[in-house]
């Protein structure tokens, strides 16, 4: 990188003119704003998802863990969705610093700690997003991307969007997408989505407002739109050498609970 350095300055001018100008990054608007077509795409999003009824997502998730002194530790992983509506979902989550096992087969919900050998069991509501919302305002138990179960609903996460706006074209996997970045309570985030007629979130970026340190979540979704998903995959089997442990309630809030998008980064040192 010296040598480089060093042969770039001293260069003649009509070297340096020739060498290609780097482009400039895309701006926001000047002033707080929200494009019609971005809520549209939004929408669009919603619509296409509401029609997948069995699939499969892998995601290449990583993420900042803050700790007390504010300094962030980027922690990496994998997820694993399968899903078939409205009532079977499967969750493999295995990081860094923890795996985790969700299983819902339309009448309970298992959270598995693999490594720890032990496990977690409730009767559970008769819909995934209805499971979802629950654990996580009950337990506190939030699954990677529950946001993904809002879109097209009444909950869908565009009706909390203040600010929004077309980024430009992407390519994420060598597949051509639509670059979108919104703003919302305590939440800054950005969606890459395939173009065409099948218009699926090919990456995802979060970052945390609220918190000084300002920690980011980001995913890339590789998606398998009609997956033959058996019954056996939803059902809870323990090991042997399991423990079943009981879900704790979380105290309860004033209010209700903020609906933002946010990622698994949370205060403390990584165990």
């Amino acid at each position: 990188m010296l040598v480089l350095a060093a042969g770039l300055a001293a260069a003649p001018d009509a070297v340096l003119a020739q060498a290609p100008k780097p482009k400039a990054a895309p701006s926001a608007p000047a002033a707080p704003t929200l494009e019609p077509a971005s809520v549209e795409a939004l929408k669009r999003l919603g619509e296409h998802l509401l029609t997948l009824q069995s699939f499969e997502i892998t995601s290449v998730i990583a993420f900042d863990y803050v700790l007390d002194n504010d300094q962030k530790i980027q922690i990496g992983g994998t997820v694993r969705h399968r899903v078939r509506r409205p009532d079977r979902l499967r969750v493999d989550l295995a990081t860094d610093v923890l795996d985790r096992v969700f299983q819902y087969d339309g009448k309970t919900l298992t959270v598995t700690a693999p490594k720890e050998s032990y496990y977690a069991q409730v009767d559970a509501k008769p819909t995934i997003k209805e499971t979802l919302a629950w654990a996580a305002q009950t337990f506190g138990v939030e699954m990677p991307l529950a946001d993904l179960f809002d879109w097209g609903t009444p909950d869908a996460p565009h009706r909390r969007v203040r600010e929004g706006f077309r980024v430009g074209k992407a390519r994420i996997g060598g597949i051509e997408c639509d670059h979108w970045a919104f703003r919302g309570p305590g939440h800054d985030w950005e969606i890459w989505i395939r173009a065409g007629d099948a218009p699926l979130p090919l990456k995802l970026s979060i970052v945390n407002t609220s918190d000084r340190a300002r920690p980011r979540y980001e995913a890339i979704l590789t998606w398998t739109e009609k997956a033959d998903v058996a019954d056996d995959v939803f059902v809870h089997a323990p090991a042997a050498d399991a423990r079943r442990i009981e879900f704790q309630p979380v105290a309860p809030t004033r209010g209700p609970a903020a609906p933002a998008p946010k990622g698994p980064a949370t205060k403390g040192t990584p165990k």
